[in-house]
């Protein structure tokens, strides 16, 4: 039915009314059409829109489908009049949307689209790590008494020290202690009795005048006192004495007082003595106090040589499958930006409950000691690149409802009109499985293989191109 049919009005037989609120008598035929209300008119067109989304597209295809919307706009709202002539160029197409974004040439100039090849993913994936520093637990000296109720005396050093190896810690006094060095004593002094009459015998026996038998029990005596004073240097050894210091116990004991007269100390005084430093470090650790009894489980000072140190990294328990021991790891502090290589060196073999991470660890140099404990560091993970992934631009991502896409060119659509600037290319959407995206580059996981093409600059209005054929195609927004 056309909107443009004419109406004529008779009024041979009309009467005039006297009502003064009356309609005048029109007396001339209406040579246009009929003006429709534009309500009237909102609603047409909202019933032929609706009626042709469900289905005029799937008929006719997007570009022509929009061409006949445009059409019936201009015949209800206003515009031209007369009736409407179908374009030509709406055809039937084959079969419903394939799910291919068409672009032509010349649209392809305008927008500015860059295409560009999936590469293989060659350079080393770099996984951040949050971490810090610690002492290396290897190198950690832990200063304690060798015997229960041992008095502290004097404290020689404080924390953040520098001490050098043989110096002096501190003083303590024990009885245990006194009851050792004096067993140490009573076994020098036998042995020295045993072994200056086997020196005394050995003639008498070359020359039988003593019997097989008592040279043999002289032999015997010897090696047994001597095993038996060994045995006490050791034990005074264990609780922290140096052999220069055992050695003094023995001043008086001896042919030799020399020792005694270059010592200057008061070696009948057993219950005390002077614990040095075992290493060269820096005192982390002070928890020793004049006056106090210490036992074996205390620990009085914490040494740590601090030419290395441990750094922990957390990984994600999702990124487990990418460590593994002898990785380079790259550190980096806050305050400087020097960087430490170092290599994985341990994984820890539970999973941390509250921040479900893992910590692995390495070591990293510190000869100048200006690093310490508990610093906070970036520590980024070279992982090695894993066949078949590949390595796509930042901007040829797209991301819908927290999925990742890109567009993939699929072929070429020839001239439709033989004009060469309407010659287009068909892009698929791809959806990808991303391994990292925090750079320029974006390594995809799955989705795309070595040489595929995708769309960079442009892949934005791609993606909206996508929606509204999809859309259009189903009725239903864009999954």
């Amino acid at each position: 039915m056309s909107l443009h049919t004419a109406d004529t009005i008779d009024t041979s037989s009309a009467k005039p009314e006297s009502n003064h609120l009356a309609e005048p008598v029109r007396s001339q035929q209406r040579t246009g059409p009929r003006k429709i209300p534009g309500y009237v008119k909102f609603l047409l067109f909202l019933a032929v829109a609706g009626a042709a989304t469900g289905g005029a597209y799937k008929v006719f295809g997007r570009e022509k489908f929009l061409h006949g919307v445009e059409l019936v706009k201009e015949q209800i709202v206003g515009a031209p009049q007369g009736p409407i002539i179908p374009d030509k160029t709406l055809t039937k197409s084959t079969g419903p949307w394939n799910g291919l974004v068409k672009v032509t040439k010349k649209e392809q100039e305008t927008i500015g689209f860059t295409i560009k090849p999936a590469l293989e993913q060659t350079q080393p994936l770099s996984l951040e790590l949050p971490g810090q520093t610690d002492y290396d637990l290897d190198t950690l000296n832990k200063i304690r008494p060798r015997f229960d109720n041992a008095l502290v005396e004097k404290v020689f050093v404080s924390a953040g020290q520098i001490v050098k190896k043989g110096e002096p810690l501190l003083e303590l006094r024990s009885a245990e202690l006194g009851l050792a060095k004096n067993e140490c004593r009573t076994k020098f002094v036998q042995w020295d009795h045993d072994h200056k009459l086997l020196v005394a015998r050995e003639p008498l026996a070359k020359d039988n005048r003593i019997t097989q038998l008592m040279w043999t029990d002289t032999q015997n005596d010897e090696k047994k006192s001597r095993l038996d004073y060994y045995v006490s240097r050791e034990k005074l050894a264990t609780y922290g004495l140096t052999n220069e210091q055992i050695d003094l116990l023995l001043v008086g004991l001896k042919d030799d007082n020399k020792i005694a007269e270059a010592a200057g100390k008061n070696t009948e005084d057993i219950t005390w003595m002077t614990l040095l430093s075992p290493i060269d470090g820096v005192v982390v650790n002070r928890d020793a106090v004049p006056g106090n009894f210490y036992d074996q489980i205390n620990i009085m000072l914490t040494i740590s040589p601090m030419d290395k140190l441990w750094v922990w990294g957390n990984v994600s328990e999702s990124d487990l499958d990418k460590i593994h021991v002898g990785q380079k790891w790259d550190i980096m502090f806050q305050f400087s930006k020097e960087k430490f290589q170092g290599q994985v060196e341990s994984i820890a073999n539970g999973v941390d409950l509250e921040t479900r991470t893992l910590r692995i660890r390495a070591s990293i140099p510190n000869p100048d000691k200006a690093l310490r404990k508990g610093m906070l560091v970036r520590a980024y993970l070279q992982i090695p690149p894993t066949p078949g992934d590949t390595v796509i631009p930042r901007n040829a991502l797209s991301v819908i409802n927290g999925e990742y896409y890109a567009f993939v060119e699929k072929g070429k659509a020839p001239a439709e009109n033989g004009d060469p600037g309407d010659e287009a290319t068909l892009f698929e959407r791809r959806k990808l499985e991303i391994e990292q995206e925090n750079t320029n580059l974006v390594i995809v996981k799955k989705g795309l293989t070595k040489g595929d093409l995708v769309v960079s600059n442009g892949s934005l209005i791609l993606s909206q191109m996508y929606e509204d054929m999809s859309t259009v195609d189903s009725g239903l927004p864009v999954q």
